[in-house]
């Protein structure tokens, strides 16, 4: 069932209120369309539903489906890389660290499983 528009904003009205009960933290926005990924962005935010609304609102999200998660402050990358949009080079060099798609991490995923079985 699809929402009406006037029931979505207040259903996102009413999780941004209960988001601003939790402390601010860091969280980590990737975007991604059938073509693939569109980036990703490092945003201080209360929750989820506000660092979606936020990177929309300073014109950060280059729109598609997003997924997030907060970011523990011990992975935390450097300030400059945080309110812009990341490809994924720089997401690399953001963390440095590898960065693989899902469906990237699958096919590692298969090929290890693979390699393990006995021949």
């Amino acid at each position: 069932m699809k929402m009406k528009p006037e029931d979505f904003k207040k259903r996102v009205n009413k999780l941004l209120a209960e988001e601003r009960q939790n402390p601010s933290c860091l969280w980590f926005l990737s975007y991604a369309d059938d073509t693939g990924s569109k980036g990703c962005i490092f945003i201080e935010a209360h929750g989820m539903v506000e660092a979606v609304y936020l990177a929309k609102h300073r014109k950060l999200s280059p729109g598609g489906e997003v997924c997030g998660t907060s970011v523990p402050p011990e992975h935390a990358p450097a300030k400059e890389w945080h309110n812009r949009l990341l490809t994924r080079e720089q997401l690399a060099e953001a963390t440095g660290e590898e960065v693989h798609s899902i469906k990237e991490w699958n096919e590692l995923e298969e090929r290890e499983k693979n390699a393990t079985k006995p021949q």
